[in-house]
């Protein structure tokens, strides 16, 4: 049986925005490190990048990307250790527009997630 710092996590958000969203944040749990972080943007009506930022439960910035263009996939490789509760906050530029979209956001790490 592996250790606890060679388990693989996967954890996968949905960020459902309504048209006239600009940030949405989910909480999750993590102990261990993230490696990677894959970032799949629809094709928004108004807005045109975004911005992933995740805090940990003090509010202090583990993570934060550069503008991500939407309607595509981007991979990130991310290494930062990550203990209890994080905050992860999907921003765009302006509202969603239309009648909104989803986003998808998946984390993988090592540890227990």
């Amino acid at each position: 049986m592996p250790s606890l710092d060679e388990r693989i996590f996967r954890k996968k958000l949905t960020f459902a925005f309504g048209a006239t969203d600009q940030t949405l944040e989910q909480d999750i749990a993590v102990e261990g490190e993230i490696t990677q972080i894959h970032v799949i943007l629809p094709e928004f009506t108004t807005a045109e990048t975004a911005v992933l930022t995740i805090l940990d439960e003090d509010d202090l910035k583990v993570y934060e990307s550069s503008a991500i263009t939407d309607n595509g996939a981007t991979v990130i490789d991310a290494t930062r250790y990550a203990a209890n509760r994080q905050t992860v906050k999907l921003a765009l530029n302006a509202a969603a527009g239309g009648t909104g979209a989803s986003a998808t956001v998946v984390i993988y790490g090592k540890g227990i997630g």
